[in-house]
């Protein structure tokens, strides 16, 4: 079945019009490869968010900076190999996205605006529940031996695994299984709602961005480099000071009221906007990223009777 927007005549591919079989490993690529990319500016946000004041960096640049001088390249993609188990997480997350769009599109709640609100949250609880454990994990990693130097003589194996390992036996030692779902629930209260208004805010761009965009230029062109992006750069804004919180709380194991307050004392209004341009670097980057090659994706997946009625 073809779902028609009525804006243009523009058709969205559902889920039920697509090969599997192509679809999720070339999902899976994308992700491994957006990631590898934009890994850097994860790091730098975390650690940004982490500092006290600017008691290490002064912003995005001053930090990717001292990182490469200090630390290397290398330093930027430090705990990369291990957060690439988030790939499971964006398996889960995409394949409930699609699943439940397609299903609300039965209900009363069939505005494509309200069932990418409702999918998207949805997709992020089940998702996060994937990713706390490994960003807890990745969120030390990046923080470790901030003050020294890379150790050049450690094996490519120990680089990669063996900090990994300390951190989970740590965690577990101090903290249990409970430790790797250490700021859950403020998980919850960031990352879902992020997601719904992030596919609710895509959808009205779209709507916004399909009135005025000249016929001549590609649909795939519209999605991905302006409305995605835009999308990115809104939820970065709105959610700079829950992911600041977020972070903390689970890289200082504090609790959430005593988080806020000490941000607070911190930072004061400083807090809207702390780490907030590697946020808009990152989330618009990577939603362009990840929509191009989703939206690309879907078409070059799409079941040999749909391919003619596609638009691109």
């Amino acid at each position: 079945m073809v779902y028609t927007c009525n804006i243009n005549n523009v058709k969205v591919i559902e889920y039920d019009m697509l090969d599997k079989g192509k679809y999720f490993p070339l999902v899976a690529l994308s992700g491994f490869t957006a990631r590898s990319c934009l890994y850097p500016f994860m790091l730098i946000k975390t650690r940004l968010q982490v500092q006290k004041q600017n008691a290490l960096y002064k912003g995005t640049f001053d930090a990717f900076n001292k990182i490469v001088m200090k630390e290397g390249v290398r330093g930027l993609y430090k705990g990369f190999w291990f957060q690439n188990f988030f790939i499971v997480a964006q398996m889960s997350y995409i394949t409930t996205y699609e699943y439940v769009r397609n299903a609300v599109k039965q209900t009363p709640f069939h505005n494509d605006k309200l069932r990418s609100f409702i999918a998207g949250g949805c997709a992020s609880i089940v998702g996060q529940t994937f990713t706390v454990p490994v960003d807890i994990v990745g969120q030390h990693l990046q923080m470790m031996n901030l003050k020294k130097p890379p150790d050049q003589g450690r094996s490519t194996f120990q680089l990669r695994a063996g900090p990994a390992l300390d951190v989970i036996k740590d965690v577990y030692a101090k903290y249990g299984v409970r430790g790797f779902y250490k700021g859950y629930l403020v998980t919850m209260a960031v990352y879902p709602p992020n997601s719904a208004v992030w596919w609710m805010s895509y959808q009205k761009y779209l709507e916004l961005l399909s009135a005025v965009s000249p016929s001549w230029i590609p649909w795939l062109i519209i999605q991905s480099f302006v409305a995605a992006p835009l999308s990115g750069a809104t939820c970065a804004v709105l959610f700079a000071f829950p992911d600041a919180i977020r972070t903390r709380v689970q890289v200082d194991k504090t609790e959430f009221v005593h988080t806020v307050i000490t941000l607070w004392k911190e930072e004061h209004f400083g807090v809207f906007t702390k780490g907030v341009t590697a946020r808009l670097i990152y989330s618009s980057i990577f939603s362009f990223w990840i929509i191009f090659f989703y939206e690309a994706i879907k078409r070059f997946s799409v079941l040999e009777q749909y391919k003619d009625e596609i638009t691109w």
